[in-house]
């Protein structure tokens, strides 16, 4: 063990003592809550068979005991355990739920539990309505745009992603003077503000160029500014048109419930038995195992490089990865290395 700090090398512990112990086969659990972390911990999901094993019970005892630290998921017809049913977006499930509990009884259990844990709809004063957000449909725009420029042959098309089209008068008094100045117009102002371009007025200069009216330009922003301003009181003026976009917007952006991975025994199997994880190493491991991407932005000493050895290590007994790899910075590819293995002292570890 070299510590390059100090510049002083040591043998490693393997020399004096055992620094793997072998894993202890689980042969029985005392409650239905231990012999479903034990197969987690072995498997990575929940195996009915297994959980009837260690608890010396058939398969059918096994379900009736677990109760709700599982759920039947009427989607997928497998068993979840309950934290990652709960959690993710749970109005989908919820929906999924109520459909299968129409024809089957027993899935009225997920129904109330995932009801219990909707989060709390959001209000006409906590959502942000901006003119060209994704949740808000053309129609919606197109009523706004006929309305304060009192055209009704606007039309807005919204073929997707952020181009838009609008189409209508540009000439009349409130699309050149109240909603857009002269040489931006409101319906060309309208669709540049959804498109998200930069507002920009130029001048044809002799010669073929072209240069930037700084006061055109401004007198433009500004407008779209208040245009901006105004849609976003316009949305929930009449109580009908905000109870619809209200709702559509809790559905599409206020669903999803985060899990939480607090409480997850893992056993980690190889890991040198000098080292005692601490409980967010863990848990940032069991967040590794359960979501196929996870960022962790942990402060400076607080345990990364033991977080992605474990969860490489775990990932690859699991099954759900056969080949991991942990990409570095070139300085630290060394160093990386020599912690790996001492913290799982028998891993095949391949430093390119």
């Amino acid at each position: 063990v070299f510590d390059p700090v100090d510049q002083h090398a040591a043998k490693a512990a393997i020399f004096g003592h055992r620094v793997v112990a072998p894993r202890a086969p689980r042969l029985g659990a005392d409650t239905p809550a231990d012999a479903l972390a034990i197969c987690l911990d072995s498997f990575g999901e929940v195996r009915l068979g297994e959980v009837a094993r260690l608890l010396g019970c058939v398969e059918a005892e096994a379900r009736g005991s677990l109760g709700e630290l599982v759920y039947d998921d009427p989607v997928t017809g497998g068993l979840v355990p309950a934290p990652e049913y709960l959690s993710g977006n749970v109005r989908t499930k919820l929906a999924a739920a109520e459909a299968a509990a129409a024809a089957d009884a027993r899935f009225g259990v997920n129904v109330t539990a995932l009801t219990a844990v909707i989060p709390r709809d959001l209000g006409p004063g906590e959502i942000d309505a901006r003119l060209g957000a994704a949740w808000i449909d053309a129609a919606h725009v197109e009523q706004f745009l006929r309305e304060i420029l009192e055209d009704p042959a606007v039309q807005v098309d919204h073929p997707g992603g952020s181009v838009w089209t609008v189409r209508g008068a540009s000439h009349s008094v409130l699309a050149t003077a109240r909603w857009g100045p002269g040489r931006v117009p409101g319906p060309q102002l309208a669709q540049a503000v959804m498109e998200q371009r930069h507002i920009r007025v130029y001048d044809e200069i002799d010669g073929g160029g072209r240069v930037l009216n700084l006061t055109e330009t401004v007198a433009a922003q500004e407008k779209a500014t208040e245009l901006c301003e105004r849609f976003s009181e316009w949305v929930w003026e009449d109580p009908a048109r905000a109870a619809v976009l209200g709702r559509v917007y809790n559905d599409r952006f206020n669903a999803v419930v985060l899990r939480s991975y607090d409480d997850v025994v893992l056993s980690l199997p190889g890991l040198a038995v000098s080292f005692t994880p601490r409980p967010h190493q863990v848990a940032a491991v069991a967040r590794m195992i359960h979501q196929p991407a996870v960022g962790l932005f942990h402060e400076v000493g607080a345990g990364k490089t033991a977080e992605m050895a474990m969860g490489a290590m775990e990932l690859r007994r699991l099954g759900l990865v056969t080949k991991p790899a942990i990409v570095v910075p070139n300085h630290m590819l060394e160093q990386l290395t020599r912690e790996f293995l001492q913290l799982y002292p028998r891993a095949r570890v391949l430093a390119a």
